[in-house]
């Protein structure tokens, strides 16, 4: 799916098309490398068209969490797609490797005792993704609105995130969230066990790579 994005401006939103749900992305949050005829562009353009004529992909996901894009790539798009996330969750022995290490780690250990010493539902974790760059005056507004929930273009408000936490975190709506929360983990570790879509996933990918390798060297 190829769009030109060279005329995209900031104050209107960009609709991604052909999608299972209609997606407006705010001119002003398109990274300004896509606007234009760059190197970095290029790059993307070029690993894109790489996986769409690639044998096919492998997705760090889990069938039931998304299932209409799941199927819209298969069947839509037509390009093989192997769900066998999430992939964390397949080798407990490095799980247990790495809660050790946080354990032993005097940062890790403090951060745990800062942990348990809160009550239960009191923590909210905020994370932005690696290749998000907000000013100076968005991170301010973002700050502040933590704080008040009790801890280039338009912004969002401090009072827009004040409100979103105090809605997640507090009140029928934050338990339902909880609720679904838990339930998305039941069915994502029930995934990667034998039987699971993720473990049926896997072992197809295996099956369909040695038919691959056999025909191949034939």
């Amino acid at each position: 799916m190829k769009m030109d994005l060279t005329e995209v401006s900031d104050s209107k939103p960009l609709v991604i098309p052909n999608l299972p749900h209609e997606f407006k992305i705010p001119g002003n949050q398109i990274p300004d490398f896509m606007k234009q005829e760059c190197e970095l562009k290029r790059f993307g353009q070029s690993a894109a068209e790489s996986e769409r004529s690639s044998f096919g992909v492998v997705v760090n996901s889990f069938y039931e969490i998304e299932p209409a894009y799941a199927d819209h790539y298969r069947n839509v798009l037509g390009i093989k797609a192997w769900h066998i996330g999430p992939t964390f969750l397949c080798h407990k022995e490095i799980e247990d490797k790495a809660r050790r290490g946080l354990a032993n780690s005097i940062d890790g250990h403090e951060c745990q005792k800062w942990l348990d010493s809160k009550k239960p539902n009191s923590v909210i974790y905020v994370s932005f993704g690696s290749v998000v760059k907000f000013d100076d005056a968005q991170l301010m507004e973002i700050a502040l609105g933590l704080e008040a929930s009790g801890f280039g273009g338009e912004r969002v408000k401090s009072e827009a995130i004040e409100k979103v936490v105090k809605q997640i975190m507090v009140g029928e709506e934050a338990e339902e969230m909880r609720s679904r929360a838990k339930k998305h983990g039941e069915v994502a570790r029930r995934s990667v066990v034998e039987g699971g879509s993720s473990y049926n996933d896997l072992n197809g990918l295996i099956a369909e790579l040695r038919i691959h390798t056999t025909a191949s060297s034939s």
